[in-house]
């Protein structure tokens, strides 16, 4: 239950800090594969195929921790399980930095995946014992920001970081600052009982679950998500530096620091279009924007032939600050079903977000597989054309994801057992 008093000094910021910064800093391993790939594929000996697998193993953890981590955070505390968390996470770093065979590597991603897990909603626990009412969306804002920038300072920071030590010392530093974090979070961060007791009925685990699942609006706004979230998070954490470096003939900073600019955009336009969504009460005309913007400029940048690149950072802002139609469909997630299974709608939600896109990354794979590539040094390399064919599908996401905006229930920022203000 939130706070109700206003007065706030410096201590709710270090509690709810601390945990984002961990939020933040997990992004970086998250999706440095992406400006690893030729390293990677020429240690492990893989193909695109199976650099798709060891990218998304992250997600083989993270994704089904989804729905229980809520759960064993009301019982066992923010605190503890942060601290925990963070600490199996860089475990998972030192694992992938040391491991020979792409199976210890994938172990290594998995180990990461699982602490990442816990990161988003171990803060948002603790925003809403240290903060008041009132500051609740400001700081989940805040925190979807900071994952976001942590993803842009993934990308060409640590691009450069391998270029100048290599990939497996760059990993070994994440796991570390990971490492220090856990620390800070043990020494400092507390969790806080509530003095306000909850009115509302209790429900149980699996009879939240049956009601989300059961309910239409919630698979809606899920394949909503994954739609629209899958062409960024092909692009941004698997294979979008490698097709720019090709298709654009970029060195890898620069085609990096355009990745990272989606990122950037998201973080920057995360609050902004959730506050214009509050402001107008509806999130279905944002959700499609998103949608329309997004395909279109998708559909630029991949088959483009030739653009400046001070024009295609631009673009890259624009995809990232549009994508955002997913902050207001994680709000429309808390309000299409009753209060008292809020936490597993979203839940729901943020699981679909992700299911989508790991499962296209192998995909991607595969087709740029099935067409050859070329075999240089031990590597596998695709050409820009052979990159284009399979994105194809990329487009094809942001439509099918506006067919999901256009279907969903409008709610005008009220939960459905709530009366709408006049």
């Amino acid at each position: 239950m939130l706070r109700s008093d206003n007065k706030l000094g410096l201590k709710p910021w270090l509690m709810w800090g601390l945990a984002a910064l961990v939020f933040f800093t997990v992004y970086f391993p998250r999706v440095s594969p992406s400006v690893m790939q030729h390293e990677l594929m020429a240690s492990f000996h893989i193909n695109g195929f199976g650099f798709g697998l060891l990218t998304s193993s992250f997600l083989y953890a993270y994704v089904p921790m989804q729905l229980p981590v809520g759960m064993l955070i009301d019982r066992f505390g923010a605190q503890r399980l942060l601290y925990l968390s963070a600490i199996v996470a860089a475990i998972g770093c030192a694992v992938f930095s040391f491991s020979q065979h792409v199976l210890d590597a994938g172990v290594g991603r998995f180990l990461t995946g699982l602490g990442g897990s816990f990161d988003f909603v171990a803060a948002m626990k603790l925003a809403t014992e240290w903060f008041p009412a009132h500051m609740f969306g400001l700081l989940a804002g805040l925190t979807q920001a900071l994952g976001m920038l942590g993803a842009a300072f993934g990308e060409a920071p640590i691009a450069l970081a391998v270029d100048a030590h290599g990939w497996r010392p760059t990993m070994l530093a994440m796991g570390l600052a990971l490492l220090i974090l856990a620390i800070l979070v043990f020494v400092f961060v507390r969790d806080r009982t509530s003095q306000i007791k909850c009115t509302q009925p209790k429900v149980g685990f699996i009879e939240g679950l049956k009601i989300v699942l059961k309910n239409r609006q919630c698979w809606l706004n899920a394949g909503y998500l994954g739609f629209t979230y899958a062409p960024v998070m092909a692009l941004a954490e698997a294979w979008g530096v490698s097709f720019l470096q090709e298709g654009y003939s970029l060195p890898k900073t620069s085609a990096a620091t355009a990745v990272s600019l989606m990122f950037i955009g998201w973080g920057i336009g995360g609050p902004i279009m959730g506050s214009l969504s509050d402001r107008i009460r509806r999130r279905k005309p944002v959700m499609m924007m998103s949608s329309i913007v997004g395909g279109v400029l998708v559909s630029i940048i991949i088959f483009s032939h030739g653009m400046s690149l001070p024009l295609l950072y631009v673009l890259m802002f624009i995809i990232g600050f549009t994508n955002t139609g997913l902050a207001v469909s994680y709000a429309l997630s808390s309000e299409i079903c009753e209060r008292r299974v809020v936490g597993t709608s979203v839940a729901f939600a943020n699981m679909a977000s992700i299911v989508i896109g790991m499962i296209l990354e192998p995909v991607i794979g595969r087709v740029l597989d099935l067409q050859g590539g070329t075999l240089i040094n031990g590597v596998h390399h695709y050409a820009a054309t052979q990159y284009r064919m399979a994105f194809i599908i990329l487009p094809f996401c942001c439509v099918l994801s506006l067919i999901f905006a256009l279907l969903v229930k409008e709610t005008h920022c009220h939960p459905v057992d709530m009366e709408p203000l006049n």
